[in-house]
């Protein structure tokens, strides 16, 4: 649901109004939904990892209960972030500095290599190219 929808919806509810004025949110909300849900709409038809296989993937990343692990998972909760650029089951991809626990350190250094990219010291770089991090 668009955010605009979603905020005309909540104030309408929250305010005194006509039924008309009711169906007049209601309707357009309503169809959009099941727009959605027939994968007509980004979130549904645009790949939008569920939330479930991204916190699975964000604590594989980050580490459990870790600031960049929420978010992480904050974000793909909105349908954008590392865990939909990379996909919640490519965790092993990721390209960022790590820890000593071998877990990435920060959400924002985080990236997902293309095919034709290599990880060399936490930065994605053309493949045969090394060091690209330190140039």
């Amino acid at each position: 649901m668009e955010e605009q929808r979603f905020d005309e919806l909540t104030k309408a509810l929250t305010k005194p109004t006509s039924r008309r004025q009711v169906l007049k949110v209601l309707v357009p909300t309503t169809i959009g939904g099941f727009f959605v849900r027939s994968g007509g709409g980004t979130a549904w038809a645009g790949g939008c990892t569920p939330n479930k296989n991204c916190a699975k993937f964000c604590a594989s990343v980050f580490g459990d209960n870790t600031p960049a692990a929420e978010q992480c998972a904050s974000d793909a909760a909105k349908c954008k972030g590392l865990c939909q650029s990379c996909g919640a089951a490519n965790a092993s991809t990721v390209c960022c500095p790590r820890n000593r626990s071998g877990f990435c350190t920060s959400c924002s250094s985080a990236a997902c290599c293309s095919s034709t990219q290599v990880c060399s010291t936490g930065k994605c770089c053309a493949s045969g190219q090394t060091n690209c991090g330190n140039l």
